[in-house]
């Protein structure tokens, strides 16, 4: 997605978990409809302000714009996550 100058306009990817073993360091593997589609390194663990968030990436914390419904409503329980071990994540 880009600006109209061209510039352009980068989201983060936020992972919302309510699993406390997950760490700093840790490496999760994702999947979507049954298929291993990424490994994801955690860099940071942090307890969300969605509002906040959502004024930072869109401008608004207006629930009417659609990418505020998605932070709103939309958490990464959705998305089947598995911790892996080094050994693992290593020949993925």
């Amino acid at each position: 997605m880009a600006l109209p100058d061209g510039t352009i306009f980068g989201l983060p990817i936020v992972m919302d978990t309510s699993d406390e073993s997950i760490k700093v360091g840790d490496k999760l593997l994702l999947e979507y409809k049954g298929e291993k589609i990424a490994v994801m390194e955690v860099t940071e663990k942090y307890l969300p302000n969605k509002p906040l968030e959502a004024k930072k990436c869109y401008g608004t914390s207006s629930i009417e714009h659609p990418g505020v419904q998605m932070i709103s409503i939309c958490t990464a329980r959705q998305v089947p996550m598995e911790l892996l071990s080094d050994q693992t994540a290593s020949i993925l």
